[in-house]
């Protein structure tokens, strides 16, 4: 089972331009089509949940270094359809750098509208494989 925290808004609406005018939640699921479909690079996933959004502190992430404090955080869990066929690391290749959506309903302040994953002061999604860190608020 995997694990994903982000300080990027992947709320799944299910709103599209043909279908709302509400613009902050089309991009929001313009956001989790982009995240869903990096999932799906390297094999086909099993979503267990929307993801959820947590009030946390960051310290308790692997966060870049420039986020500290309480912060909205979007937590959702997956695995694969073969066990142990894709790796963290590769994950983590897979989205750095992929563009997206910023200023919607993030508590960070975005200055690249990219996920980064490998860069020890803006990372901004994790990642992680059975993880035991506590999901709830």
């Amino acid at each position: 089972m995997y694990q994903v925290y982000s300080l990027i808004d992947i709320t799944k609406t299910d709103q599209h331009r043909h279908k709302s005018d509400d613009r902050c939640a089309v991009d929001q699921q313009s956001n989790y089509n982009v995240f869903e479909q990096c999932l799906m690079l390297r094999s086909n996933v099993n979503i267990h949940s929307r993801p959820v959004t947590l009030h946390r502190d960051v310290k308790e992430f692997a966060f870049g270094s420039r986020y500290q404090g309480q912060h909205q955080i979007w937590f959702m869990e997956f695995d694969t359809e073969q066990p142990d066929y894709v790796t963290v690391q590769q994950l983590q290749e897979d989205f750095h750098m992929v563009p997206m959506i910023s200023n919607l309903k993030e508590s960070i302040n975005i200055n690249n509208n990219i996920f980064i994953t490998q860069d020890p002061q803006n990372t901004n999604i994790v990642f992680y494989k059975n993880s035991t860190l506590k999901n709830t608020e």
